[in-house]
């Protein structure tokens, strides 16, 4: 059984890389390392078919191989969303060391490791996705149409990775209590929750779902002309009127540039154009603006309200987040600026 469904994921696994491959996507480059990723996760369920089928035994040593360069190639891939630049400047090197110790260990006949090593290589890129969707995503996914998509699907991939970490802890230990890998809890699980997401994917994939449509757009968002000054400021007004009345920016998340569009009734290229023509920063730009000004006002006015409760109420939802960009509008931190005020 477990074969089997490793053997449908496997085929799952390949669609999704062929449809991310072959796709002109709007950032291909993103797209392309999904794809590879994909590729791996694929060969690793192939892998996995084989060895659990007794057809090839020693398909769990090259398993644990790939295993180690699962973390090295979601981190790629999301390097390639938040900063690509930085991806093809050849820096990554470091990355490739993960695999090669699971080959020397292997090679030493150092078997016992072998799952502690995957494990730690788990539990490392996990906190290290986390730390870069934490300190400064959003202004790197400001550029990409439908960035809340982007972001979201950032944080579904760190969220598969860290049940990924638990599923191999678990299995690890059952292995370790002398239960046969065929009939480990955790491996079924496992398997079951992959084949699911997979079969998830692939239809998000056909069916572009805005959670993946912002990468793998089919045709270049074509150039379109800037409407004239007058009309954007126009626009601007209107928005301006709209978020003071209803307060929009005091949560972090309560309006996207697509939904606040439709309340002014305009198309969201307008309303972005209207917005970095009139006020001269991004929509995201804007918001966090209105939000540090707001937060300028609290901690002149409520000396004893804690800076806590103060970028909460401001509409931040991170602390780290609130203090990145307090600093870039004052230049200060808040207690400083509190004290100073």
């Amino acid at each position: 059984m477990l074969a089997t469904i490793y053997g449908l994921s496997t085929v799952l696994c390949l669609l999704v890389a062929v449809s991310f491959l072959t796709t002109r996507a709007e950032s291909p480059l993103c797209a392309r390392v999904l794809a590879a990723n994909y590729f791996l996760y694929g060969f690793q369920s192939l892998l996995a078919t084989l060895l659990l089928s007794s057809v090839w035994p020693e398909a769990g040593t090259i398993r644990a191989v790939g295993a180690m360069a699962l973390g090295p190639a979601w981190y790629a891939y999301y390097m390639s969303v938040l900063d690509p630049v930085a991806l093809r400047n050849g820096r990554h090197w470091p990355h490739l060391l993960p695999p090669a110790c699971m080959v020397v260990a292997l090679a030493s006949g150092l078997w016992r490791i072998m799952d502690l090593l995957i494990i730690a290589s788990f539990a490392g890129y996990w906190l290290a996705l986390v730390r870069h969707l934490l300190t400064g995503s959003e202004p790197k996914l400001t550029g990409i149409h439908n960035f809340d998509s982007a972001r979201g699907w950032l944080r579904v991939l760190a969220s598969m990775m860290l049940i990924n970490l638990f599923i191999e802890i678990g299995v690890t230990a059952e292995l370790a209590l002398g239960t046969p890998l065929r009939d480990a809890l955790s491996l079924k699980i496992g398997v079951t929750l992959f084949f699911i997401f997979n079969c998830i994917a692939l239809l998000l994939v056909l069916s572009r779902a805005p959670l993946l449509e912002w990468m793998h757009q089919l045709k270049p968002w074509p150039a379109k002309p800037k409407a004239p000054e007058t009309e954007l400021k126009a626009v601007f007004e209107r928005w301006l009127h709209l978020i003071s009345e209803r307060e929009l920016y005091l949560s972090e998340h309560s309006v996207t540039l697509a939904r606040a569009a439709r309340m002014l009734g305009v198309p969201s290229r307008l309303l972005s154009q209207a917005i970095n023509s009139c006020y001269g920063a991004n929509f995201s730009r804007h918001l966090n603006d209105l939000r540090v000004a707001r937060a300028q006002s609290l901690l002149k006015e409520s000396p004893s309200m804690a800076v806590t409760d103060v970028y909460v109420e401001a509409g931040f939802s991170t602390k780290s987040h609130f203090h990145r960009e307090f600093a870039r509008v004052t230049g200060l931190s808040p207690s400083d600026y509190r004290r100073i005020a």
